[in-house]
């Protein structure tokens, strides 16, 4: 495993159970990330970690599309592993945008409860990138002669979604609630 470092934005979802407020704002102190490039230390809450300094700060801190994005310029592999581990082992999604590396190109990793990690290459502007070999796949199910179009055509549908990650649910705005839902991997 390589220790290359690289820009990682991360944009953060969902409802946040009050109960993890202040727990959410210390692990993101704790992973020295900033609400823009070159930026380090967004300490959400302060020295004073209240729920209502932690609650303040993160729903001031709300991008355009109501996510809480934060961003670090040296993200070891272009992963925020503690606070990503975090967020999975507590059921909020999220969705993380890595830059190149020497041995990876740029890649988006997007993480539902509920549903395995999707993970997929995109371009530097962050579209989807596919590969030849899986669209050849799709191809060729249409091409068989021993199903009835319609069923080739969902099939072709179902992968062609599945291979672009519009199967999976858009990030919810963030929200500070009583509680969520415990959701297991599919």
């Amino acid at each position: 495993m390589s220790n290359e470092r690289t820009g990682a934005i991360l944009h953060i979802g969902g409802t946040i159970p009050r109960r993890l407020v202040v727990a959410l704002c210390a692990e993101i102190s704790a992973a020295t990330v900033g609400l823009d490039w070159s930026e380090h230390g967004f300490t959400p809450g302060g020295d004073q970690k209240t729920l209502a300094n932690c609650s303040r700060d993160l729903m001031a801190s709300l991008d355009d599309e109501q996510h809480l994005t934060v961003y670090d310029d040296e993200a070891r592999q272009g992963v925020m592993w503690a606070l990503e581990d975090w967020l999975k082992s507590h059921d909020i999604p999220f969705t993380r945008f890595a830059e190149a590396t020497i041995e990876c190109g740029p890649m988006r990793t997007d993480f539902r409860p509920g549903r395995p990690v999707y993970e997929t290459f995109t371009d530097a502007g962050r579209d989807t990138l596919i590969e030849a070999s899986a669209l050849n796949k799709v191809i060729a199910k249409l091409q068989e002669r021993n199903r009835t179009p319609t069923r080739r055509i969902g099939f072709a549908i179902r992968t062609l979604r599945r291979l672009i990650g519009t199967h999976l649910p858009p990030l919810p705005p963030i929200e500070i609630g009583p509680t969520a839902t415990r959701h297991r991997a599919r």
